[in-house]
């Protein structure tokens, strides 16, 4: 009997009956997995993208602000990745960009908005080894910026 897969809203499909709740990959995004900090203070995007990423096989860290998301990265937490939501309570993405980027200046950092604004996307490409992505994203779009970084020689990608 042939298994039905079905699509889950993210993206991602998962085997009918016959294996419920085993997820098959739609798309590998990299040869080898990531650690990624995640930071929102949406606790609903934090779960659904979280799941997302850790579906492809990464390792996300979370946090619910960009202060939060320092501490966790002055303590010693070790990313390879960061991605945050640019419109947050507190610090803003680009402020926490910002201040990550006097300690960690060759981070590969994402910043996540709903948004379309020619302002925020000038601020973010002041940055090196930062780049704006648009929510909600998926596997596909997640895969382009990755992409975009490597091809721009500045992520964790570069082989």
């Amino acid at each position: 009997m042939k298994s039905e897969a079905a699509l889950h809203p993210l993206g991602h499909h998962f085997h009918g009956p016959g294996d419920p709740g085993r997820p098959i990959l739609r798309d590998t995004l990299l040869a080898q997995p990531m650690k990624i900090l995640l930071v929102d203070d949406d606790e609903l995007i934090l779960e659904a993208v979280a799941w997302l990423l850790e579906s492809q096989g990464h390792q996300v860290s979370l946090a619910a602000s960009g202060d939060e998301a320092l501490q966790l990265l002055l303590e010693g937490l070790s990313v390879e990745l960061l991605i945050l939501d640019q419109n947050m309570p507190g610090l803003s993405g680009v402020e926490t960009l910002s201040r990550v980027r006097e300690f960690l200046p060759e981070l590969p950092i994402f910043v996540a908005t709903g948004y379309r604004d020619e302002a925020l996307a000038a601020l973010v490409q002041g940055h090196s080894r930062t780049l704006l992505i648009h929510k909600p994203f998926r596997v596909p779009e997640f895969q382009k910026a990755c992409e975009d970084l490597k091809h721009l020689g500045q992520g964790p990608l570069e082989s």
